[in-house]
């Protein structure tokens, strides 16, 4: 399990330093996610996981996430819904 507490105020833009903090908190698992990957990949797959991750926390849409609990009983309700075919 791999979990980031973030204690930021909502409607304040987060300053460098704290976006840095963050991304070296998110560091192993990324490169342990890019072994999955080709070799040749890993370089470009993993510039655009931090610019995906850095516009993420900048529109403050991480606030947005659901926790676990909220999301498999989201994912239950979608489940039950009729299928368009």
């Amino acid at each position: 399990m791999f979990s980031i507490k973030i204690n930021h105020k909502s409607g304040v833009a987060m300053s460098d330093k704290e976006m840095i903090k963050i991304i070296e908190l998110l560091e192993p698992k990324i490169k342990k996610v890019l072994l999955q990957t080709n070799i040749h990949n890993r370089d470009d797959l993993e510039q655009d996981l931090l610019e995906l991750i850095i516009k993420k926390i900048r529109s403050n849409e991480i606030e947005d996430v659901p926790g676990f609990f909220d999301f498999i009983n989201q994912t239950k309700i979608e489940g039950n819904k009729p299928q368009n075919t």
